[in-house]
């Protein structure tokens, strides 16, 4: 019944946008229902209101054990824990997605690229130096990080 637990949240956070309980409940119930990128959205919130939140740090935990290799999902969690300075948790799904390809950096590859795609420069930065610590070779993550750094510079000069 989470469709129903997560409606009812829902209707007491029109009322109260920033309940933390209910934040972190509709946190839960979205990963339940395997609602990740909405789940990121969520802990976002959360985490905008208390960064250090010890209710969505054990359930970012347990995520992070549970969860599947889907790309647009792990590229949202991975920029909301970089926004917030959860480096720990953001490692753990770099090293993930590296476990998953140990003999290649395939994996990261396209986890930074999915960052590129959602706007999220500072993840695709982060996952571009991994490629680079790793491969000091790989033009695409030499090509990206110059890319996306030359788009931040024209950003701030305009």
């Amino acid at each position: 019944m989470f469709a129903e637990a997560e409606a009812l949240i829902w209707r007491v956070l029109e009322r109260q946008p920033s309940n933390l309980d209910f934040l972190t409940m509709l946190f839960d119930v979205l990963i339940k229902q395997a609602k990740r990128v909405e789940a990121c959205a969520a802990l976002d919130r959360i985490l905008a209101i208390d960064p250090d939140n010890g209710d969505a740090e054990a359930l970012t935990r347990r995520w992070l054990e549970t969860e599947a290799l889907d790309l647009e999902p792990s590229a949202s969690l991975l920029s909301v824990l970089i926004k917030y300075n959860k480096t720990g948790k953001a490692e753990q799904i770099l090293n993930r997605f590296l476990q998953a390809d140990p003999h290649g950096l395939t994996g990261l590859m396209r986890l930074g690229d999915m960052s590129l795609r959602l706007g999220q420069r500072a993840s695709a930065e982060i996952v571009c130096r991994w490629v680079l610590q790793r491969n000091p070779s790989d033009f695409w993550a030499a090509a990206t990080l110059a890319g996306g750094l030359c788009g931040l510079r024209k950003a701030n000069e305009a």
